[in-house]
């Protein structure tokens, strides 16, 4: 043992490989390793043939022969240590052949040649593989048959002399035993190496494995344990993997949805604002890397919509080809919704923010527009009334231009109550309101605006139709329902569609209605109501939409298109007046609203006597009007001169103070405008009822501000007369305070 380590160390000197090739360094070494074994056996047995030929036991050309190999073979090794070891390789084998081959020829077919032809046979197998063995071992078989068939026949015969022989042929035998066993026990070593190598290599492979093994089951137990979507799809877009949540999440088995396109499993065809989903993933597969990041609206196998925010990763082949595509996502729906939420109160504020940007424009071109209009509207009314008592030829013309008149300020007016109470500057004004007239005003206005695409039919109810409401809004909400069945019919319809439609809206009187539909504010039951059907043929509705349609600023149509606020709006004053609505609608098929308002329960002549009473009512105190606006003195002063009415007037708060305090005794009533410069009419009446507690004051304004207005008569005022106004209005009011 130590003797093998000892020389172990020199021996590897010698015999190390310089190649780079695994295999080529195994023949390398195998071929240093055989010509020092066998040069260490030649070198020896080379004295060793010295010395008997020196006694006369062997010949003298054993001797050169043995002295020769030896050379042979230290120059093999050299020429394998300086690189050119494929070359000597074939010195040890080609040698010892042609020893073999020499010794057959002259001694004959004895046991020395065939252990030579086996080494030879036996070295090339081991330098230079099996097919130089086959060669050799040719050979061999060739030269051993000619010479033993010349020797048998007579044509050769043994060149040594017995005793010469003997010894030559003991010389030979055992250097070729020696070499055939250092051979062989050179191969079982290096065999039994190979073993342990191979032993080494399926222990280490193996472990590889195992370890290999337990990285996949660690690194699946990760994915199935992730709390995100963990997925893999082809170039295809065809599904090839999903882990555990994924399938909990979206409802498949992976076994179900494998192999199956995502569009139309997981991602659908659109998203819900339109956009084409089918080519987003098109576009991934085509070039993923442009889309590591992505969000997009994904759907369950119930068909719920929820968002995914997608990390998108190319896996690609050894030549570089993308052959999947792995993708992680989380879900954010509710991050979505809250954004959404976000934007939608964002909207609203800005939506609120424009209400309140119109509200504050009108009601500062309220006083000033409806005190021209009262002086239109006062001056009209009075000149109706004094022409009634005079003698003219064309009397029915004169009436219908006078009318004329006073409906077209009605509704210059009605314009601006309506932007006061879409702003919420104006409340509420109800009174006996006829739905058929209602909509014939609407009716008007929707054949000069609607497309000709959109028929519009109307079936008016049986005589008047009426209800307690306020006149202008309920002509708005009526308006409202007309547009958006227009829109549905037109600029709702999808690109390429035919636009276009039927809209028909009946009015009628329903007697009764199925138990269960009560008024809405106090749950008391109405037995007759007046209904008002929108019914369109336009796009039509899914029971989503249905559930969400009153919603404030909810809105199908695009943002500049609509606020989201008329339905709610209209939904809001249907129930504060008692009524109701009702939705019937189907996609692509269109949608009915039944709008439900109690019926008036007076009695419809004595409201229609009552409205049609455009009598004068006489007086013959005096009134002080203050108002900053001329025109208006003069219609009022007109208007109660002619009823009889001794007029005083004042161009301001302190003048008006002042004449008040002159004439105490005489002015029965004051006409008070509220908005004045200087004192408003709030600060005058204040003044006014230190001098006099029991003054009677007539507020009149462009629009009534409910605080301030039902302060003031809270506070002793007699009341409150909106402009602009009429003669006879006028009367009745200053009348009523008066004698109230």
């Amino acid at each position: 043992m130590r003797l093998k380590e000892r020389f172990s160390p020199l021996l590897d000197m010698f015999t190390i490989p310089r190649s780079e090739d695994a295999d080529s360094r195994l023949m390398e070494y195998m071929a240093k390793m055989t010509l020092i074994t066998i040069s260490l056996i030649a070198i020896p047995f080379s004295l060793i043939s010295v010395i008997a030929w020196f006694y006369g036991i062997i010949p003298a050309d054993t001797v050169i022969i043995l002295f020769c190999m030896s050379i042979l073979f230290m120059t093999g090794w050299w020429l394998a240590n300086i690189g050119f070891w494929r070359i000597s390789s074939l010195i040890p084998s080609l040698i010892i052949l042609l020893a073999a081959i020499y010794g057959n020829f002259i001694g004959g077919t004895d046991v020395p040649a065939m252990l030579l032809y086996v080494l030879a046979i036996l070295m090339m197998a081991v330098l230079r593989g099996v097919r130089g063995m086959y060669v050799v071992l040719t050979v061999s078989l060739i030269s051993y048959f000619s010479i033993g068939e010349a020797y048998y026949l007579g044509y050769l015969k043994p060149l040594r002399t017995s005793e010469t022989a003997f010894m030559n042929r003991m010389i030979i035998t055992i250097a070729s035993i020696l070499s055939i066993s250092l051979l062989v026990r050179f191969l079982i070593l290096q065999y039994r190496r190979a073993i342990d190598l191979t032993r080494q290599e399926v222990n280490e492979r193996k472990a590889v494995e195992e370890e290999l093994r337990n990285s996949e089951k660690n690194y699946r137990e990760l994915v199935q344990s992730a709390n995100s979507i963990i997925m893999r799809m082809n170039t295809e877009g065809e599904i090839t993997f999903i882990n555990e949540f994924a399938e909990r999440f979206f409802g498949y088995k992976f076994d179900e949805i494998r192999g199956k396109n995502v569009v139309g499993t997981i991602v659908p065809e659109s998203d819900s604002s339109g956009s084409n989903l089918g080519v987003m993933i098109k576009n991934i597969l085509k070039n993923p890397d442009d889309f590591r990041f992505n969000e997009n609206e994904n759907m369950t196998r119930d068909g719920k919509r929820v968002w995914i925010t997608w990390a998108n990763k190319s896996i690609r082949g050894k030549d570089g080809r993308l052959v999947e595509i792995l993708c992680v996502g989380n879900d954010v729906t509710e991050r979505k919704q809250a954004l959404e939420e976000n934007e939608r109160i964002q909207m609203q504020l800005i939506q609120s923010q424009k209400m309140e940007a119109i509200g504050t424009l009108t009601s500062g071109i309220a006083h000033d527009f409806n005190n021209m209009l009262g002086a239109i509207m006062g001056s009209i009314s009075l000149l109706d009334i004094i022409l009634k008592n005079e003698t003219i030829t064309e009397r029915v013309k004169t009436d219908s231009y006078i009318q004329i008149a006073v409906d077209s300020s009605k509704r210059a007016s009605d314009t601006i109550r309506k932007l006061l109470l879409l702003s919420r500057r104006q409340e509420i004004k109800l009174m006996p309101v006829d739905i058929n007239i209602s909509m014939g005003n609407v009716i008007d206005i929707c054949r000069n605006s609607f497309p000709k695409s959109v028929s519009l039919n109307v079936l008016y109810g049986p005589g008047p139709m009426m209800v307690m409401a306020d006149s202008a809004l309920i002509e708005q909400i009526f308006l409202n329902f007309c547009v958006n069945a227009s829109h549905a019919m037109t600029i709702m319809r999808e690109p390429g569609e035919k636009e276009g439609g039927n809209l028909l809206i009946h009015i009628s009187q329903v007697e009764s209605l199925k138990p269960g539909f009560l008024n809405s504010e106090d749950g008391i039951e109405q037995e007759r109501y007046i209904r008002i059907e929108f019914t369109d043929t336009g796009v039509g509705m899914d029971e989503v939409t249905q559930n969400r349609i009153f919603e404030p600023f909810f809105t199908l149509k695009k943002r500049e298109s609509g606020t989201g606020l008329g339905l709610s709006m209209a939904y809001n004053l249907i129930q504060h007046l008692g009524g109701f609505i009702e939705l019937e609608s189907e996609i692509n098929k269109g949608s009915c609203f039944r709008i439900y308002l109690p019926e008036l329960s007076q009695n419809i002549n004595d409201i229609v006597a009552s409205g049609s009473d455009k009598q004068l009512v006489k007086g013959n105190k005096t009134i002080l009007v203050i108002d900053d606006e001329v025109f208006i003195q003069s219609v009022a002063q007109n208007i109660l001169s002619f009823c009889g009415y001794n007029v005083l007037k004042a161009s301001n708060g302190l003048e008006g103070i002042s004449i008040y305090e002159k004439n105490i005794d005489r002015i029965g009533a004051i006409l008070l405008d509220v908005s004045m410069p200087g004192m408003s009419g709030f600060e005058v009446f204040d003044e006014l009822k230190k001098i006099n507690s029991a003054v009677k004051v007539l507020f009149s304004s462009g629009y009534s501000e409910d605080e301030r207005v039902s302060e003031a008569i809270s506070r002793g005022a007699s009341g409150f007369i909106q402009k602009p106004y009429t003669a006879v209005e006028l009367s009745r009011s200053i009348n009523e305070i008066l004698n109230g």
